[in-house]
């Protein structure tokens, strides 16, 4: 499976894990893909994810937007810094199953060295954060895909052949752990710890207008939790329902958002190690500025 594949199943994976869904719609639509998670094929392209089921069939297309993206040379379009250090730390572990590398490279500080840097970019990237910047990626992605659902629903309803067929589109958010927003709202300023992305009426009515789809969900998880076990929210909603979605699942948007806090990591020596298996283990110390 291609690294964007392996990318697209743990985002549904995360859905599927998730224990967050409010009100009738999202529990409902929450346990028909729990049903029908044997049925899933994760080799699709326009839509990605395709359910294909006895009696319906379920095409999901999957898209990143990245709270943490920089902007690339190409076209000025958003990138990943999420999808790019997660390629770079699969690669230092796979370097460091040899342990004379590991060893190597900790003398000589290459290990630290790589793994500050990764550190060090997250944290250039929280300071630049830009509410306007996310937001206007947020409806660029939102709105090309809609543009494709003639596209994808064509394809569902292809290999549907008369049975009911369904479109929908996952929106991956990932978030930082212990993150504290300066949240902007009827009430003024305010700093606010929540688990999640704060949901604002510009993602909402960016939601609002992916009509091509029939049901949206949005997957929130925590980048610090390898295991994704406690930091999913998902939410999801009808385009054309949107009032009734925000109302059942008790949202309540804000104007706008920013990142207040910041780190610093250190990786002391001794904190990088190798086990008797090969398995790599990287501690680390995060502080907080000024500590």
């Amino acid at each position: 499976m291609s690294g964007k594949k392996e990318n697209e199943k743990k985002c549904y994976e995360m859905v599927l894990k998730c224990r967050t869904s409010k009100g009738k719609f999202a529990s409902s639509m929450h346990q028909v893909l729990i049903s029908k998670k044997n049925f899933v094929d994760y080799g699709g392209e326009r839509p990605d994810i395709i359910i294909n089921a006895d009696t319906e069939v379920i095409g999901i297309e999957h898209c990143l937007t990245d709270v943490l993206f920089d902007v690339g040379a190409k076209r000025g379009k958003a990138q990943s810094m999420i999808r790019r250090q997660s390629g770079n730390s699969e690669r230092l572990l796979r370097k460091y199953q040899d342990r004379e590398l590991l060893d190597a490279d900790i003398k000589n500080g290459t290990a630290i060295k790589s793994i500050l840097t990764m550190a060090e970019e997250r944290s250039e990237r929280q300071l630049k954060f830009s509410y306007a910047d996310f937001i206007s990626n947020f409806r660029e992605v939102c709105r090309e895909h809609n543009d494709n659902c003639q596209e994808y629903r064509k394809r569902i309803s292809d290999i549907a052949a008369g049975r009911v067929s369904t479109l929908a589109c996952l929106i991956e958010i990932p978030y930082l752990k212990e993150s504290v927003y300066r949240v902007n709202d009827s009430k003024g300023t305010r700093r606010q710890a929540i688990n999640g992305i704060p949901i604002t009426e510009d993602m909402l009515l960016a939601v609002q207008n992916m009509r091509g789809f029939d049901f949206v969900i949005l997957c929130m998880y925590c980048l610090d939790d390898p295991l994704n076990i406690n930091g999913i929210v998902c939410y999801y909603f009808l385009p054309r329902a949107i009032k009734e979605g925000i109302k059942q699942q008790r949202i309540k948007p804000v104007w706008s958002f920013g990142l207040t806090r910041t780190f610093e990591v250190k990786f002391p020596e001794d904190e990088i190690s190798i086990n008797d298996n090969g398995d790599v283990t990287f501690m680390a110390r995060v502080i907080r500025k000024g500590e």
